[in-house]
């Protein structure tokens, strides 16, 4: 984890490493960001399969073309 923390340093602002206890510091928000990214990842649906007779046998497809 102290290598995202790191990460976000490097990415962020490079002068951040000279805050004391900096990794104590940010590792908190750096972890519930990482669970929220996860989750996020994992609510998105899975790809859906166009087939020339998908237009009959799934109303998902047909829901999203008139939207």
């Amino acid at each position: 984890m102290s290598g995202a923390v790191d990460l976000v340093v490097k990415l962020s602002h490079p002068n951040i490493h000279y805050v004391p206890h900096y990794r104590k510091k940010l590792m908190p928000a750096v972890e519930h960001t990482l669970k929220y990214a996860d989750d996020v990842i994992c609510r998105i649906p899975a790809p859906v399969s166009i087939e020339p007779d998908s237009w009959n046998t799934n109303p998902l497809i047909r829901s999203n073309i008139f939207r």
